[in-house]
């Protein structure tokens, strides 16, 4: 096997990997806060994307724990001209426009094999809105597979078809998403548990001598989700899972390197996390700041506007008159008291019942939802609400349209009705519906 290639672990999901001269960086978050002031990096010291001096750029996705425009921007205009950019290729090319604004050049980068440089070559694939990496180079391949969410067995097949056997697995190993309300500690345990048995498929699939467990290295930072830090995995649950399964794991710690087919102290790396994770107790949370009702009314103003504009709006009135479209009750926590949305008829206050909601979030969070087309995308991440179950479906159907606006769909072309009918296929959706089972 070669040795040629070297995988430096900068945190989270950045990694660069080097081979020759070719020194490609990998969703590069490497300061503050994302989604919202929801996650940190759990170990918070970081280079810049500067002093790693990449010579290739690669973002999986559009979540700001892979593309990270401060992080970004923070390369001086005259680097980003040397350094091509590559992204998966999308409907909605936001991020290959970004890139493109802000002076990179940047190639869309499909199934087809990519040459790098140094005899090393590169190819992505799609796995809904995320994307793998596989990198190859004299006789040895890195397959990243960052977020790829591969539970569906079907999916798993057909990456395996693609792939094929591979000698370095990268892979995520939590949650990293909302998973059930604060007294749910049982669901929050089976999620994790989840992504523990995506581990042991994609194993059995890929065949991996090595795998390097990455893109969990965060913790719930703000007060409001603090209670999901409990039940996720740490790294020593998941170095037991690769051994159990016949891999190796390579446990690494921001700033280490490690060549393929080199030994790697593991223990030494699960010593390192062990003292982070211990030391989250300790760290001061973010807050909330309340917002005033006539800027969540002006805001949804603008919300409902833009949702006119880039839909059919007949045919989401049609939709509606056939009671598709119900109202959702939401209670503010700040306001200790409701509001009711409905995109046809506005936002308005709906009373002082502390019962009778479908969701709950502070006034904050309802502004972020309404000031972004990805808003309720990072809601469903930073795990700053709690749900009804019964009727959490009211609120996913009324910011729905909206969220696919934010991935280039539209109603009612190619966001059907009966995609809007559906229930979320989102990891969180599926686990409230194991609470109503």
């Amino acid at each position: 096997m070669s040795r040629s290639m070297r995988l430096h672990f900068v945190n989270h999901a950045c990694v660069l990997i080097e081979c020759g001269d070719t020194r490609l960086l990998c969703d590069p978050w490497l300061s503050g806060s994302v989604f919202h002031n929801g996650w940190r990096l759990l170990v918070p010291d970081s280079p810049t994307c500067i002093d790693l001096e990449p010579s290739h750029l690669w973002i999986s996705h559009e979540h700001p724990d892979h593309f990270s425009p401060r992080d970004l921007l923070s390369i001086p205009q005259s680097h980003r001209e040397r350094l091509p950019a590559y992204y998966q290729r999308t409907s909605d090319r936001k991020v290959v426009r970004f890139l493109a604004d802000n002076g990179f050049p940047v190639s869309e980068m499909g199934d087809e094999v990519l040459p790098l440089g140094s005899g090393v070559s590169a190819r992505c694939g799609s796995v809904g809105s995320d994307s793998w990496l596989l990198v190859e180079s004299a006789g040895a391949s890195i397959l990243n597979m960052n977020d790829c969410l591969t539970l569906d067995p079907q999916v798993l097949e057909q990456l395996r078809n693609k792939i094929g056997t591979v000698d370095v697995l990268l892979t995520q190993f939590s949650y990293a998403n909302w998973v059930g309300n604060p007294a749910d500690g049982d669901l929050h345990r089976r999620a994790a548990a989840m992504w523990l048995d995506q581990i042991r498929g994609q194993i059995a699939a890929f065949t991996p001598r090595y795998v390097v467990p990455f893109a969990s290295f965060v913790w719930f930072c703000h007060d409001e989700n603090d209670y999901m830090n409990r039940h996720m995995n740490r790294v020593r649950d998941v170095v037991q899972v690769i051994r159990d399964c016949g891999a190796e794991p390579v446990a690494m710690f921001p700033g280490d390197v490690w060549a393929i087919g080199d030994a790697n102290d593991t223990e030494d790396a699960c010593g390192r996390w062990d003292g982070a994770y211990e030391s989250v107790a300790l760290r001061d949370r973010e807050h909330a700041s309340p917002v005033a009702f006539g800027k969540l009314q002006a805001t949804f103003e603008a919300y409902a506007a833009r949702l006119r504009w880039k839909n059919d709006w007949r045919a989401v009135e049609d939709f509606a008159v056939r009671g598709n479209l119900p109202a959702t009750r939401i209670f503010l926590w700040d306001y200790d008291s409701c509001v009711s949305l409905d995109i046809l008829s506005g936002l308005r206050e709906a009373g002082l019942a502390t019962e009778g909601w479908d969701v709950a979030m502070h006034s904050e969070s309802l502004l972020n939802v309404l000031q972004y087309e990805w808003g309720r995308g990072t809601l469903t991440v930073n795990g700053r609400f709690h749900v009804d179950y019964r009727n959490v479906g009211r609120f996913w159907r009324q910011t729905q349209i909206a969220y696919a606006n934010n991935v280039g769909l539209r109603f009612p072309d190619t966001l059907s009705p009966e995609a809007l009918l559906a229930p979320p296929r989102s990891l969180a959706a599926r686990i409230a519906a194991m609470r109503t089972a």
